[in-house]
């Protein structure tokens, strides 16, 4: 299933993008359903969606720059409008589709049918990324992984790394030998690699090593091994205390 998340401040297109997701897409599963902006970034945060359906009809410039450089690689994005003129934000936006209101059943099957493929290829090839980055031989915070800078590649044990921060296009390493890495990817490029050997997002910008966690705080703060301090969303707290029981 295609975990889905819609945000539309009309709750009538709502119920009606809803109705003709259960009629014509039966591999669309929708997670949640928001009216705008704000409530949406903690909805991701929650959900974790595969694929958003986002209504923009008077975009903000720095709403679509978050969509557009934070979480591209998280989720795939489908944009519906009133009106053709913000087809171009789509493209700047990386859409994977963009629907006119109101939704005809055909285009909105073709735009699923599109992104249901781009969903399975992107899974396919965070499986292959795995395969290369880590070798499957050792212990699995013994594994090291190559990170891309400006000048190269980095190469780091997994367990050196104590947490990894968001920083819009990129993302800054800090690890263990005192010296931070800037990364050219994304901050989601990193949760794809590394949650699998026991890393956590308690927080949209910021990604952190379970095994480098020193303290949790009840107002919602992690102390890291290191000394710095990691907030956790509140949408968070209750899953990230599931995590940490073991520890």
């Amino acid at each position: 299933m295609i975990n889905t998340l819609i945000v539309d401040s009309d709750e009538e297109a709502v119920g009606q993008l809803v109705t003709l997701l259960s009629d014509n897409c039966p591999q669309i599963s929708v997670c949640g359903k928001c009216g705008n902006y704000f409530d949406a970034l903690d909805s991701i945060e929650e959900f974790n969606p595969d694929l958003l359906f986002l209504e923009i009809d008077s975009p903000s410039h720095d709403e679509l720059e978050v969509y557009n450089h934070y979480f591209p690689s998280t989720f795939e994005l489908i944009i519906t409008s009133k009106t053709e003129k913000y087809a171009m934000c789509a493209l700047n936006c990386c859409a994977s589709g963009y629907l006119l209101k109101p939704i005809k059943k055909e285009e909105l099957i073709k735009s699923v049918d599109h992104v249901s493929q781009r969903i399975r290829s992107k899974k396919g090839r965070q499986l292959n990324s795995s395969t290369v980055y880590f070798s499957e031989n050792s212990n699995i915070q013994d594994e090291v992984i190559g990170i891309p800078t400006i000048d190269g590649y980095e190469f780091v044990s997994v367990r050196n790394i104590i947490r990894c921060e968001g920083m819009q296009k990129y993302t800054r390493i800090i690890t263990t030998e005192k010296n931070d890495i800037i990364s050219s990817y994304n901050l989601g490029k990193f949760r794809e690699l590394l949650e699998q050997f026991g890393f956590y997002s308690p927080h949209k910008s910021h990604l952190i090593n379970l095994n480098q966690v020193r303290k949790y705080l009840k107002e919602g703060n992690i102390l890291m091994f290191n000394g710095s301090w990691v907030p956790v969303a509140k949408r968070r707290k209750k899953d990230f205390l599931n995590r940490i029981q073991h520890i």
